[in-house]
């Protein structure tokens, strides 16, 4: 049995952490995109997240979360181009360690960067998952949570502008059927991201380094909880891309509208349990403890 005293500082911290948790955030005002701003011109840094040396994390069937970062940053190019902004460029980096994350920031003003979008998708904490098997092998997954996050850093050199295309990146993403996850808000170590928009899913997450080392506007996109079984047979179709990227083309027109006003956006979000996975199981999955 814990001592009192030691129990009395263990409840302290515990209602310490979640204090911390369920205030809100600093208040940061959204601005909106560069004055002038011109879609030909502006060059969106496409920020292919982790690299194939260290993957990210592994879906509900085993899938690399690189790979799919990969496959949505490349759809969204194709859609952004389509859609004016002609300069959008896809980065992809190789290597490990935080040297690998540094360089990012750094690239992206190399090469003009106007703006800087890091493509990811999403995974819970260890407490939430279970172990079934799936492509042959036993597979780590939790179907709790599901749905998009963003993140901002206030470190970062343009935090309101970054806010700015992130409610707007909201918005767009909710236009489609998408809903935010709120896991990252949880007080519970790994987590504890104040909410800038929760209505949105826009945290302040201040140490991300791909973030905070920005020259110009950055967001982190995690675009879905590949770890969330249902969730992952959503991410990995071909038209769950496509809405995603046109959301993202649409988010940019109205962050950098130039001299043509925004367009409606004409697309609906599969369902998350639609269709059946793109590469089936090689045999039967079962669940264990």
């Amino acid at each position: 049995m814990c001592p009192p005293r030691r129990l009395a500082a263990s409840l302290g911290a515990l209602l310490l952490v979640a204090a911390e948790a369920s205030a809100p955030a600093a208040a940061l005002e959204p601005a909106p995109g560069p004055a002038g701003c011109r879609p030909e011109d502006l060059v969106v840094v496409l920020d292919v997240g982790h690299t194939p040396e260290q993957s990210g994390s592994a879906s509900a069937t085993g899938r690399r979360e690189y790979d799919l970062n990969l496959a949505l940053a490349e759809t969204i190019a194709r859609e952004a181009v389509a859609a004016g902004f002609t300069a959008t460029q896809v980065m992809k980096t190789t290597g490990s360690g935080r040297s690998q994350l540094e360089s990012r920031s750094r690239r992206a003003a190399e090469m003009g960067g106007g703006l800087f979008l890091s493509i990811h998708h999403d995974a819970v904490q260890d407490r939430y998952l279970k172990t079934w098997f799936a492509n042959g092998a036993a597979r780590r997954y939790s179907d709790l949570f599901a749905g998009h996050s963003l993140f901002v850093s206030e470190l970062g050199a343009r935090p309101a502008e970054s806010f700015g295309f992130a409610m707007r990146l909201g918005d767009r993403l909710r236009a489609i059927g998408m809903r935010p996850t709120r896991h990252h808000n949880e007080p519970i170590p790994g987590e504890n991201r104040p909410f800038l928009d929760e209505a949105r899913g826009i945290h302040r997450y201040d140490e991300l380094i791909v973030l905070k080392t920005a020259a110009m506007p950055a967001v982190l996109f995690e675009a879905g909880v590949i770890v969330n079984r249902a969730e992952e047979r959503r991410i990995v179709r071909p038209e769950f891309r496509r809405c995603v990227a046109r959301a993202v083309a649409a988010a940019l027109a109205d962050w950098c509208p130039g001299d043509k006003p925004p367009e409606p956006l004409a697309c609906r979000m599969p369902t998350p349990d639609g269709g059946a996975l793109t590469e089936p199981p090689d045999s039967d999955s079962g669940e264990t403890e």
